[in-house]
């Protein structure tokens, strides 16, 4: 169960290896962040698609897994 776990998490951060969506990615973080500080929030652009994908399956994947590990745990 460890390994597709594993594996399951590999999988959803394996787009980030890519150099390219990286980059994307923490070129959008850092645009949606300087909008943040020079505007204030309620007037800061909204974050790339992709980028808030990226992270909405991450936050799912690492959920699933702490409850698959929580789960063995009792």
């Amino acid at each position: 169960m460890k390994i597709r776990l594993l594996i399951i998490i590999g999988v959803a951060l394996a787009p980030l290896s890519i150099s390219n969506v990286s980059a994307i990615c923490a070129a959008e973080a850092l645009e949606w962040w300087e909008a943040c500080n020079d505007t204030g929030l309620n007037n800061a652009l909204p974050l790339n698609p992709a980028l808030l994908l990226i992270i909405v399956v991450i936050v799912i994947l690492v959920t699933i897994a702490g409850i698959v590990i929580w789960r063995k745990r009792k």
